[in-house]
């Protein structure tokens, strides 16, 4: 028969290991939660970039649009200088591609 030592020392070790496993639970829980703040936090970075790249974008757009007026306009103003120089293009474009 197990002396009243020993039954102390196993109630010890008892409550040691639940007090163990319901930490380890915490842990757990405190791992899943914060997987779920890091996605939270990705996920809304990723909404910023791309509200930034839309914007961006936009602001590309419109100064593609007013670099083809000015090209349109200047080749308006000066055809035959557009259209050598174009020809000039054309011809260099095919030296560097026969090589």
């Amino acid at each position: 028969m197990p002396s009243a030592a020993q039954i102390a020392a196993n109630d010890t070790k008892t409550a040691s290991s639940k007090e163990i496993e319901d930490k380890i639970a915490r842990i757990r829980t405190d791992i899943a939660d914060l997987g779920k703040a890091v996605a939270g936090y990705g996920a809304d970075k990723a909404d910023d970039l791309k509200v930034a790249s839309e914007d961006a974008l936009v602001q590309l757009k419109g100064e593609l649009a007013t670099l083809e007026r000015q090209v349109s306009a200047h080749v308006r103003q000066n055809p035959l200088r557009s259209l050598a120089l174009a020809a000039g293009a054309g011809v260099l474009i095919a030296l560097l591609a026969r090589r």
